[in-house]
């Protein structure tokens, strides 16, 4: 089934841990170089890795910092294993420093080590599912529960990240506002529930305008942020158009009566003077408001 890794400097419990990881279909590999230990690991991957007290003690934790400090092994079952238990304190230091268990190795003892495998595989995979769920709910928290397009504080950070690659690189981009008008109305005649259906909509709108490269918002039910990576002036004022043009062809109907939405939008483009998200948001802003007069109603 799996691979296992048995550090020892002295090699002496190699074929303990064979004889007992056997029954499990499990491949036992053994070293006796701790420093090398990273080296291994990336040549062979293992389910489990079960090192020497001894050894560890030796080597002065090093090993076991360098280990936990990756990733990829941050999660890895580890066991620690020597013939005679350590001191409790001691114990204690090791689990809490480096999440481990601890094996007390001997004849006969065969069974308690297969046993602690099986342990190990089911925190391994609670390991796995808790990083899925967590990264989950990570990108749930990114997301407008009403559009699932990207939240005002996914703007925000986006928005930051934009501004720093742009002084880096000295890329140009572009930030679009859109303010949607008449939702009030919609709300009045039909309802929260209409709402949703046409934000829904809207949002479908807005991604099929910009290209996947570029970030779509939800600011507000009305008002949505198009960030557009990699864009000149006149890519900005195209998307703008392609925005306007498709609401105004939209039709919404509901219990019998047709509705058209429009929208007002406000664009400019990174600005090297620009400090910081909050201002050039400030910008976006009062280039949106200066349109609105312009606004179309149906």
């Amino acid at each position: 089934m799996g691979s296992i890794l048995v550090v020892d400097s002295s090699k002496t419990w190699f074929a303990f841990f064979e004889r007992a990881l056997a029954p499990d279909g499990c491949t036992v590999s053994s070293s006796g170089n701790y420093k090398l230990l990273l080296l291994e690991l990336a040549t062979q991957p293992v389910e489990a890795l079960f090192l020497g007290l001894e050894l560890a003690r030796l080597d002065d934790f090093r090993s076991l910092v360098e280990l936990r400090k990756v990733d990829e092994y941050a999660h890895l079952p580890l066991v620690l294993f020597a013939e005679n238990q350590p001191p409790l304190e001691e114990l204690t230091s090791l689990f809490q420093r480096f999440n481990t268990g601890f094996l007390r190795v001997g004849s006969g003892e065969e069974g308690t080590a297969l046993s602690l495998l099986q342990v190990l595989r089911v925190n391994q995979r609670l390991h796995s599912e808790t990083h899925l769920l967590r990264g989950e709910l990570e990108r749930l928290a990114m997301l407008d529960a009403e559009t699932t397009l990207y939240n005002g504080r996914y703007f925000q950070q986006r928005l930051s990240t934009e501004l720093s690659k742009a002084r880096r690189h000295g890329e140009c981009f572009a930030l679009v506002l859109v303010q949607v008008q008449d939702l009030e109305v919609l709300v009045q005649s039909f309802g929260l529930a209409a709402r949703s259906r046409v934000l829904r909509d809207l949002a479908g709108l807005l991604t099929s305008c910009i290209r996947k490269s570029d970030v779509a918002c939800a600011l507000a039910p009305d008002r949505y942020a198009l960030l557009l990576l990699s864009t000149k002036p006149e890519g900005a004022a195209v998307v703008g158009e392609k925005i306007r043009q498709r609401l105004q062809e939209r039709t919404y109907t509901f219990m019998g009566r047709r509705l058209h939405l429009g929208c007002t939008l406000g664009s400019v483009l990174f600005d090297p003077s620009v400090v910081d998200p909050a201002a050039m948001l400030a910008l976006a802003t009062t280039e949106l408001e200066k349109n609105l007069p312009l606004r179309h109603t149906h």
